[in-house]
This record gives C-alpha cells, structure tokens and sequence, in this order.
C-alpha cells in the first residue's frame, strides 16, 4: 500500500513532464552510464569494435523498449487510482 502511494506520487510529476521528457531523459541516462563503462572497457580500438555493436543493440532494444515501459507505468497508474 505505502509503495503504491510513493508510485502514483511519482508516475505523477513524471506524466505532467510528458513522455518525451521521460524517454529523452532515459535515454540520456542511458548513454551517459554506457560511455563511462565504454572508456574503461575500450583501450584498444580492436575492443571499440567489438564492443560497439553490442552496445548499438543494447541502445536500441531500450529505445524500443521505453513506450512499453511508459504505458505498463500508465495502466499500473490509472488501476490505482481507480482502486483508491
């Protein structure tokens, strides 16, 4: 019960930011976790080539994955608030 409040608070001020805030910011995130692992994991260029379509995939299955995510949090949101 307390999670769920501390959850509608939340989803809350995130839904007045919109989705494109949410996704921009995720995916910001995102890339900023990424690079730093990216800088200690490549010292040489043969890794950057190895790591750098694992790391396009991982960016890219989260792109995809970001609107699944918002409507999940926004059906959760919506159920409730209609339970409360």
């Amino acid at each position: 019960m307390k999670d769920d409040k501390k959850f509608i608070e939340k989803w809350g001020k995130v839904r007045r930011n919109g989705k494109t805030y949410y996704m921009r910011t995720k995916i910001a995130f995102f890339m900023m976790i990424w690079s730093i692992t990216l800088i200690f994991t490549v010292i040489k260029i043969d890794n950057l080539m190895i790591v750098l379509p694992v790391f396009s995939g991982l960016l890219a299955g989260y792109i995809f994955g970001l609107p699944t995510t918002w409507n999940k949090n926004e059906k959760k949101y919506n159920t409730l608030l209609e339970n409360e």
